[in-house]
């Protein structure tokens, strides 16, 4: 079990998450709607968790089975954060998720982010298949000498 560094949680009326950061992996659970000040605090917090880890390279997971989605403000935000990822060791996203919007929402916001590959790539059908696919995505990257691709290395097998 990975050591915990930091957790940030927070709640408002429309909604809840709780944000993990551990070793080499974030892990996020939201529930309910994301609003435009419920994705700026996520982002704030997101950041800090980003700054706790101590590897250049890391891989992030999402819970979103209970969301219900964002509003077009809060997306705008939330393409930003896939940015910011990129930009400071983001190498493999995966996540899960129950509601075909929702779905649709984190593949328009990964493009508009600048994350490339296939969406349905990185959707499991629980929290320990999506951690196995970012560690093997991140064994790969130890392994490898080669220039690293964020967030768009990553295949099933």
């Amino acid at each position: 079990m990975p050591t915990v560094k930091a957790t940030y949680h927070y709640r408002d009326k429309h909604g809840d998450y709780v944000i993990t950061a551990s070793e080499r992996i974030i892990e996020v659970k939201i529930v309910g709607s994301i609003g435009i000040s419920f994705a700026q605090r996520f982002c704030k917090d997101y950041a800090a968790a980003i700054k706790k880890l101590r590897c250049p390279t890391w891989g992030y997971f999402a819970d979103l089975s209970e969301s219900l989605g964002e509003t077009i403000e809060a997306q705008a935000v939330m393409v930003e954060l896939h940015k910011h990822c990129l930009a400071n060791g983001g190498v493999i996203d995966a996540y899960t998720a129950q509601h075909a919007f929702v779905i649709d929402q984190i593949a328009k916001s990964r493009i508009q982010g600048g994350i490339n590959s296939d969406m349905r790539h990185h959707l499991f059908s629980s929290r320990e298949q999506a951690i196995s696919f970012i560690d093997k995505v991140l064994e790969k990257i130890d392994q490898s000498s080669s220039v690293q691709q964020p967030l768009n290395d990553g295949q099933r097998d």
